[in-house]
C-alpha cells in the first residue's frame, strides 16, 4: 500500500486491516510505520493481531538495490504469502532487526511509486480524486467493455 504523500495511509489501513486480504503491505520509513501502528494501538485500540498482519517494510530480504529489484522483492513476497512459503521477508524481521539505513526506505518508496503503481488509493498513473469514503464506490462505467451499453 502506498498513498500519495502518505496522506491516506491510516484511513486505508483502517479499511483493509479487518478484511480477508491475504497480504497487506505498507511502504514507508520505519519511523512512519511505527508511529502509525502506535496510534492504532493507543488511540484506536486496534487489536495487535490485526496490526501484525501488515508487512512493513515490504519485500523479501534479498539485498535489493535498484527499483526493479525492489519491485521484484515485493512481488516475490506477495507470491510467498500466497503459496504459504517460508522465505525471509523484511516484514517478518521488523520486530527483531531494523532494516539497514533510511536510504533503503527511500529506495523502496521510490520503487513503489515508479514500478508498482498500485495500492489502496495509490497513485496509479491516473489521478484518483475520490475521497477515502468513496473508494468502495464503483464509477458508473466500471467494468463495461468498450461499445457495450
Amino acid at each position: 500500500m502506498i498513498t500519495r504523500g502518505h496522506a491516506y495511509d491510516e484511513p486505508c489501513l483502517r479499511v483493509v486491516l479487518p478484511s480477508e486480504a491475504k497480504y497487506i503491505g505498507m511502504i514507508g520509513s520505519k519511523r512512519r510505520v511505527k508511529a502509525c501502528f502506535q496510534r492504532f494501538r493507543d488511540e484506536e485500540k486496534i487489536a495487535e493481531e490485526l496490526i501484525e498482519r501488515v508487512y512493513a517494510p515490504i519485500g523479501l530480504d534479498i539485498a535489493t538495490e535498484t527499483p526493479a529489484e525492489i519491485a521484484l522483492a515485493i512481488l516475490g513476497e506477495v507470491i510467498k504469502v500466497r503459496r504459504g512459503g517460508k522465505a525471509a521477508s523484511n516484514g517478518a524481521s521488523r520486530k527483531t532487526a531494523p532494516r539497514a539505513g533510511a536510504s533503503a526506505d527511500r529506495r523502496s518508496e521510490r520503487a513503489a511509486r515508479t514500478s508498482l503503481r498500485h495500492g489502496c488509493g495509490a497513485h496509479s498513473g491516473l489521478r484518483d480524486r475520490r475521497k477515502p469514503e468513496e473508494w468502495h464506490a464503483r464509477p458508473a462505467d466500471a467494468g463495461r467493455v468498450h461499445g457495450e451499453a
